[in-house]
């Protein structure tokens, strides 16, 4: 990822509609669909480097969970190693590197993994957790995606006072507890739709979609 180039992908549902996985090198104003196998009936993570693209997927009539990775722009794909997507939500649960495990809440929205710690995005609440350690409920509401800078998140929040769009803040990411604050970094407007949000971050090039609207900051969220 860059300021110009980015990936993107709808969730779909196996069995309903297919899931569209689409690139850009033109800072989002085109986006090039890329070919998913036949197989593939979701895609419930993905996670690009400047030389791989790795994604989460529902395939077969099962809708198994499988990760692939491809090192050409999606012509061709292999199988990925555990983690390489980042961590994702299906079915069973919430999909970890080392392992599957149960919610912390009852609808998650989105879930991240790093090196020492582990978010899953609820409704109402963000639940945070360093190792296995228990988690810890950070009642913050309205929050749709996150993204890592260092030692703190990113995160995209909708219905916030301040913004009639996605306002952009931060939290610590280490020694969360319960009264745990944000800072607000910015705030994106002028979007049509804000139910389904996601963020992605390259260096100090924070990426923004929202419905059909793609944003691009290139001082992570404070203008667009």
């Amino acid at each position: 990822m860059s300021s110009l180039e980015a990936w993107r992908a709808s969730g779909g549902t196996c069995g309903g509609e297919r899931p569209v996985l689409e690139h850009t090198v033109d800072g989002g104003a085109t986006w090039v669909p890329t070919t998913l196998g036949t197989d593939v009936g979701s895609v419930m993570a993905i996670r690009a480097s400047s030389t791989a693209l790795s994604i989460m997927v529902g395939t077969g009539p099962d809708c198994a969970t499988t990760l692939h990775t491809t090192t050409d722009g999606g012509a061709s794909w292999s199988p990925a190693d555990d983690g390489a997507a980042g961590a994702g939500i299906d079915a069973e649960g919430v999909v970890l590197a080392s392992s599957t495990i149960q919610p912390p809440c009852a609808d998650p929205i989105e879930a991240f993994q790093g090196e020492r710690t582990t978010v899953v995005i609820c409704d109402g609440q963000l639940e945070w957790r360093a190792g296995s350690a228990s988690w810890v409920d950070v009642p913050l509401g309205g929050v749709r995606s996150l993204a890592v800078d260092g030692d703190h998140y990113v995160l995209a929040r909708v219905g916030a006072s301040r913004c009639a769009g996605v306002q952009i803040e931060k939290m610590p990411a280490i020694g969360v507890t319960a009264a745990t604050q944000t800072d607000i970094i910015g705030c994106a407007d002028g979007l049509d739709d804000v139910t389904n949000v996601s963020i992605a971050r390259a260096g100090d090039d924070l990426w923004l979609w929202a419905g059909d609207d793609v944003k691009v900051s290139a001082d992570g969220g404070a203008t667009w």
